[in-house]
């Protein structure tokens, strides 16, 4: 069976051999505990595993710092095409909307606009640029990667929020960008 990350993997190499099949979004909860690391990490070095029995643990396609899944969180996977867009062009774009989503269903989110220095190898220890936070506190976090033709975005929302439907974020990933005050 083909894990998440491996997946998105798949899709990645499919959009940079064909640009015909993006922009493609993807959104799904995760059904096992699960532990993913950013593609230029060394989990080994970072974690004790053998606390982690019974965890997936999955090196993502994309940068970022060590993520802790839970059962029933959502991530989402973009595909956008390269075409002109920049580094931070590109994530901006893709916060903006998941933002202005949160916000729609009654979460009081704030889009980080101050780069800040990385200061942690996990993810939910710092907050960068254009990542979304919740009473000071990172809510959203997403890392990307560069490709020929495309780019990759993979992201989580952290926690468990019911009132979150899938099938809404995924349409509001397919929107044209927003501005979020």
């Amino acid at each position: 069976m083909t894990n998440q990350m491996e997946f998105d993997e798949k899709l990645f190499e499919a959009a940079e051999n064909s640009a015909s099949k993006i922009p493609f979004i993807r959104v799904y909860q995760w059904n096992l505990p699960s532990i993913t690391y950013g593609y230029n990490q060394k989990i080994e070095a970072l974690l004790d595993l053998g606390r982690y029995e019974g965890w997936q643990i999955l090196k993502r396609p994309t940068g970022g710092g060590v993520v802790f899944h839970n059962a029933g969180e959502i991530s989402f996977t973009v595909i956008l095409p390269k075409g002109k867009l920049k580094v931070v062009g590109a994530i901006e774009q893709t916060a903006l909307k998941i933002a202005a989503f949160l916000k729609e269903i009654g979460l009081n989110v704030q889009l980080e606009w101050v780069k800040h220095a990385r200061q942690a190898d996990f993810c939910t220890a710092f907050v960068s640029r254009h990542e979304i936070t919740l009473d000071g506190k990172k809510l959203v976090g997403i890392a990307q990667r560069f490709g020929r033709c495309a780019i990759l975005q993979q992201g989580t929302i952290f926690g468990i929020f019911p009132q979150i439907d899938p099938v809404k974020l995924k349409e509001y990933l397919y929107k044209k960008p927003e501005t979020c005050d």
